[in-house]
């Protein structure tokens, strides 16, 4: 691919709504193709511009060198070969004359990276609730995300149990499980989650949903995003769907109260020169958790629990998130 290809987009629209998002034809894409590749970089985008060291890579793959961030300052096409090049002003000040587009990379606008990856949630073997690690392969129901998972050693010995299905029917609360439905895989062939991105309607410069804080999923798409610098600079305002509230419009509790009046008095009495600090409940969830045999309660082990609740096999918890 292209490494100054176009960000993708999570929908069939533009994330501003300006232009549906066509398929080309099997006769036309390759010509859609060759044309986005030379519209893509435009004044005041930012890129990141690989320079080369060492040995001269091979035809088609990406030499050794660096990457270093910039400003496109002009575009336009080699009188030789019409290829699009382009003068770009560094990060460091100095400016590069006459870029080729395939050195070339789009990158947000705010932190200066073509992609921001989100590591995935742990996941854990919901027989011996260990995690399962990157490097190790793990069984899971269907081959479906979301099924079940058993780590490689307690898959190996409910199958080689008498009753494997009625194992996993007793482990799962469900009566259609069958062993031999479960997939091998590895932790790595999860898929990517990485950042969508969206475009300001002033400047045009593209820039990752979390970076620009934008809230598509909640949004029209009819409705105008603008950038923090143009709000700043050219007096832009954004719409009310995509206004964040400030965290002191969150509803209280009696716990947020007492925790907020109690810090914002002992910062007081330190002299601590800052905004008024807010303190929310923003996560209340009654939960359990399970026991390992070796640590259930009345084992002998490190838990220590009243006589009423031993020998169960889960333990009922209130789980809160408090931010400040």
């Amino acid at each position: 691919a292209d490494p100054a290809a176009a960000p993708p987009r999570d929908n069939k629209k533009d994330p501003k709504g300006r232009r549906p998002l066509v398929t080309p034809a099997p006769e036309a894409a390759q010509e859609t193709m060759i044309q986005a590749e030379h519209d893509v970089l435009e004044s005041g985008f930012c890129v990141s511009v690989h320079f080369a060291t060492g040995r001269r890579p091979p035809p088609g793959e990406e030499g050794r060198g660096d990457w270093r961030s910039g400003i496109v300052m002009r575009a336009y096409k080699a009188q030789v070969n019409d290829e699009q090049i382009y003068d770009i002003m560094m990060a460091d000040g100095k400016e590069e004359k006459a870029v080729n587009h395939s050195r070339c990379r789009m990158v947000c606008y705010v932190c200066l990276s073509d992609k921001r990856a989100f590591r995935p949630p742990p996941m854990f073997c919901e027989k011996c609730f260990a995690a399962i690690h990157q490097r190790w392969s793990y069984w899971e129901e269907g081959g479906d995300e979301g099924g079940l998972k058993l780590c490689k050693r307690c898959f190996s010995d409910i199958k080689g149990a008498p009753n494997p299905n009625k194992m996993l029917a007793d482990l799962a609360h469900r009566t259609n499980l069958q062993i031999d439905t479960f997939i091998e895989k590895k932790e790595k062939d999860r898929p990517e989650y990485v950042d969508s991105w969206v475009q300001c309607d002033e400047c045009h410069s593209w820039m990752h949903w979390t970076c620009g804080l934008y809230k598509g999923e909640d949004t029209s798409d009819e409705c105008l995003f603008f950038c923090d610098n143009c709000r700043l600079t050219r007096g832009k305002a954004l719409a009310a769907e995509l206004t964040v509230p400030p965290s002191s419009d969150l509803p209280e509790d009696v716990l947020s109260k007492r925790l907020q009046n109690n810090l914002r008095k002992e910062l007081k009495e330190l002299s601590v020169q800052c905004s008024a600090v807010t303190i929310r409940v923003v996560s209340n969830v009654d939960s359990v958790t399970k026991f390992e045999p070796a640590q259930q309660p009345g084992s002998g082990g490190p838990i220590k629990l009243s006589s009423a609740i031993t020998g169960l096999k889960t333990f009922p918890y209130r789980s809160k998130c408090i931010l400040a």
